[in-house]
């Protein structure tokens, strides 16, 4: 599938984003790699593979909750580029996270459920 300016546009407007210039140049690189790469996931043959719906048996496996203190606010903001009251800043890192979830989540299509027997949490 060959990725269009206009459909990165819609994308970036349903996750409320603006890619301009080499920004939208690299998106569309790596929309095509990821759309390449679920073409060859739906050519694999899975007709006698049960859906996995847990990675595996275990249920409810939890640390002990303690409180310590690992690191200082000061240790921790030594090395950003900017300090102050916000401790952190919409990176372009952010972005292109919620960007790449929207497109795949608009790819996967309508999610089925499946019937589980466990509780999840």
């Amino acid at each position: 599938m060959k990725i269009t300016d206009e459909i990165v546009d819609h994308i970036a407007h349903l996750a409320r984003l603006e890619f301009v210039g080499h920004e939208k140049e690299e998106i569309k690189q790596d929309m095509e790699k990821i759309i390449n790469f679920m073409e060859k996931l739906s050519s694999v043959d899975t007709t006698d593979v049960e859906p996995l719906v847990f990675m595996s048996d275990a249920v409810n496996v939890l640390r002990e909750d303690i409180s310590e203190v690992t690191i200082s606010k000061e240790e921790a903001l030594k090395n950003a580029p900017k300090k102050g009251f916000r401790l952190h800043s919409y990176t372009e890192g952010v972005k292109q996270i919620i960007f790449y979830f929207l497109l795949l989540f608009l790819l996967a299509g309508p999610v089925k459920m499946l019937p589980t027997s466990r509780p999840i949490f």
